[in-house]
């Protein structure tokens, strides 16, 4: 049963009026009523409603879009003193309503933007179940929604084309659910969006949270979301890397988006020292190294003395940028906390301040490094209009796999999220999850209760150890290498793509179907791994050691 609708204020029973075309017979109450039972539920009016004008009776809800839509608003308002209020399609910058407001003489609150492509498909009909394209409604969006406009919207990235074989009421629901994020009295037909925060891809209560967090920028991004369509072929999927291995701090990898916060920490805490640890070829020693570096701090690692003690690889590029390397005497560099806090107590009797980050650079500040990179992963299956089966990820402590999941699921991304863990069983990464997920929901202010949806991890290809080159991820990572001349590394990435080629293997996914694998760096480890990979090489020519 649709439940009771709230009235509407009068301002939005009056009719559209298009700049370059004739006013509409279409109200922006009768949008926001259609759109009310179409969807079947109770949704409110925009937020912060509209002011009612004084004499309404000849008023209009103008319409505008394009990149000129402040000039547009305000060459139809110099024409008219009866408009009401502006709903502006252009999907522009957030500078946009305070321009159109100025250009129109209106408050703020009474101009919204709106998607262009939800908008026409919100209008469009019918809702039987037919797929053919509806014939259009209101005149301005008689076009058929293009590339560029489903760029310009983050919301638009698992709703098709108008025209895609599929019912439009499921193509106006998931509209609906995208564009207006499911909060007690925000459902409104007509948003602003986008309005402020961090990113133009997110929800507003999720930008705005995001953006009270200082962030130190240390690379540059968007990384790509590459197609690789040799690889794809071989194992029948359409496979697609999201190349964090293209981050260019030292080399790249993950650690940069995390480090941007919890170095942002440091600094406004005043640090003379990054104190840190990892592994012999810690790929987060590096990138905390380099870190450091670019702030103009100084940097102490704190190292497992491992098998993989050689001056090579990440090892290699900690002591080339001037690290303060102390090795200690276990080969468990999760049990090298203690280690640390030693030697931030003697720092500080040298009158240093001291800043630790643990192991991997997990905290919940550094997870909202990638809670950007899931809006900008969404932003990038918008343009591609992807909506892929799966989305692979390593699986260490966890912040990468809760970071990425927080922003697919705000922004209805609802596919299966499959974590391959790199150095635990199953069961104690989902407890890290967890705790990773109340910690991440309780900074942003989201309800940690909220749905996650489908969250795997599979630990069926750790090997003997963290870091253990196995025979799984080493053909990985010479299929990867010789079929697209990208290169994994032997802790996470190849691990990752091993357990994707081992799960297609067996049928997990439907052929040809859209994965999405995060490639997050190491490649440098690659080097400290040499006599592993020469054996796995000569091996596959047939040469026994």
């Amino acid at each position: 049963m649709t439940p009771a609708m709230p009235p509407l204020p009068a301002a939005w029973n009056l009719p559209f009026q298009s700049s370059g075309s004739q006013t509409s017979k279409l109200t922006a109450g009768s949008l926001v009523t259609a759109t009310r039972q179409k969807v079947g539920r109770s949704i409110a009016s925009p937020p912060g409603g509209v002011n009612e004008p004084a004499g309404t009776a000849s008023a209009s809800v103008m319409v505008v879009s394009g990149r000129t839509s402040a000039a547009s608003a305000a060459q139809v308002a110099g024409a008219t003193s009866s408009v009401a209020a502006v709903v502006d399609l252009a999907l522009s910058a957030q500078a946009a309503i305070p321009a159109i407001a100025v250009a129109t003489r209106l408050p703020p609150s009474n101009v919204v933007q709106f998607p262009r492509v939800c908008m026409r498909l919100i209008l469009s009909g019918p809702l039987s179940g037919s797929k053919q394209p509806a014939p259009q409604v209101l005149s301005p969006l008689n076009h058929a929604p293009s590339a560029s406009i489903a760029r310009r919207s983050s919301t638009f990235c698992t709703a098709r084309r108008a025209g895609a074989p599929r019912a439009h009421d499921r193509i106006v629901s998931k509209c609906f659910r995208l564009c207006h994020r499911e909060v007690p009295v925000r459902q409104a037909a007509l948003a602003q969006w986008p309005v402020g925060g961090d990113h133009p891809g997110m929800s507003r209560p999720l930008a705005d949270a995001l953006a009270r967090y200082p962030r130190v920028s240390l690379t540059r991004v968007p990384t790509p979301l590459d197609r690789v369509t040799r690889v794809g072929e071989q194992i029948g999927l359409d496979l697609y890397l999201k190349r964090d291995d293209l981050t260019d701090l030292a080399m790249g990898g993950d650690k940069p988006r995390k480090l941007e916060y919890e170095v942002a920490r440091a600094v406004s805490a005043g640090a003379t020292v990054l104190v840190t640890v990892g592994s012999a070829q810690s790929n987060h020693a590096r990138l905390t190294t380099a870190a450091a570096r670019r702030v103009g701090m100084g940097i102490t690692v704190v190292l497992g003395r491992d098998d993989r003690v050689t001056f090579q690889g990440n090892l290699l590029t900690v002591r080339l940028m001037g690290a303060d390397v102390r090795l200690v005497d276990t080969a468990d560099h999760w049990a090298l906390e203690e280690d640390a806090r030693v030697v931030c107590d003697k720092l500080r009797a040298a009158g240093e301040t001291p800043h630790f980050i643990p192991v991997s650079g997990s905290t919940p500040h550094s997870c909202l490094g990638y809670v950007r990179a899931g809006l900008e992963l969404v932003d990038q299956l918008g343009e591609r209009e992807l909506e892929p089966a799966a989305i692979y990820v390593p699986c260490g402590t966890g912040g990468i796999l809760v970071g990425l999941t927080t922003a697919l699921r705000d922004a209805g991304v609802d596919c299966p999220i499959v974590g391959i863990s790199v150095n635990r069983p199953a069961a104690q990464c989902y407890e890290r999850i967890d705790a990773w997920w109340r910690a991440v929901s309780e900074l942003l202010e989201l309800d940690p209760n909220r749905p996650r949806g489908p969250i795997e991890v599979d630990d069926g290809y750790i090997g003997r150890e963290y870091g253990d080159p196995t025979e799984a991820c080493l053909d990985a990572i010479l299929r990867m290498g010789s079929t697209e001349g990208i290169l994994l590394d032997p802790v996470y990435s190849g691990k990752v793509f091993a357990g994707l080629c081992g799960h297609q293997a067996a049928g997990r996914w439907p052929g040809g179907a859209s994965v999405v694998m995060l490639h997050s760096g190491g490649t440098p480890a690659l080097f400290a791994y040499q006599d592993a990979l020469a054996v796995h090489l000569d091996r596959k020519k047939g040469v026994e050691h």
